[in-house]
């Protein structure tokens, strides 16, 4: 089992933070890569 959570954060000085957690129930490769898209010419 393994469970993952990500937590996304503004900062003050308008910086995004991600922040990735991962718990499993045994040795497991485990590769988590954030896939973020945004939104720039605000369509």
């Amino acid at each position: 089992d393994v469970l993952a959570q990500i937590k996304y954060t503004w900062t003050d000085e308008n910086e995004l933070l991600i922040n990735l957690y991962a718990t499993c129930t045994r040795r497991t490769p485990l590769d988590i890569t954030p896939f973020c898209l945004f939104n720039l010419a605000g369509h």
